[in-house]
Order: C-alpha cells, then structure tokens, then sequence
C-alpha cells in the first residue's frame, strides 16, 4: 500500500526534511505541493504541482 502526500508550502522544512524522507520511504509518493512558487513546488519533485492551497485539497 502507498500512501500519497500532498504539502502545503515548499519551504525549507518541506524541502530539507519532509520531502527526502517521503522520496526515501518505500510506502510513500510525494503526490502534489501547493505553494505560491510553483518553480519551488516543482523542485520537490511531486507528481502534481497546484499554486494554490484550496487546489490542493480539492485534489
């Protein structure tokens, strides 16, 4: 069973912590990251990148 994520905000801890530790995890996918910087977003490498919160929780 995999468990997708979705992160609100692409900051640092999202980048420094929680996004190594979903791409290193067996049972994880970084699924979508909302934030204003849809480039930043993208460097986290999800599969889907949304520029606003309330797109990300519709999804």
């Amino acid at each position: 069973m995999t468990v997708n994520w979705g992160f609100l905000g692409a900051g640092f801890v999202a980048s420094r912590g929680l996004a190594p530790a979903v791409h290193a995890s067996r049972g994880a996918n970084l699924y979508t990251v909302a934030s204003r910087d849809e480039q930043r977003s993208a460097t986290l490498e999800p599969e889907r990148v949304h520029t606003t919160y309330d797109d990300l929780l519709a999804d």
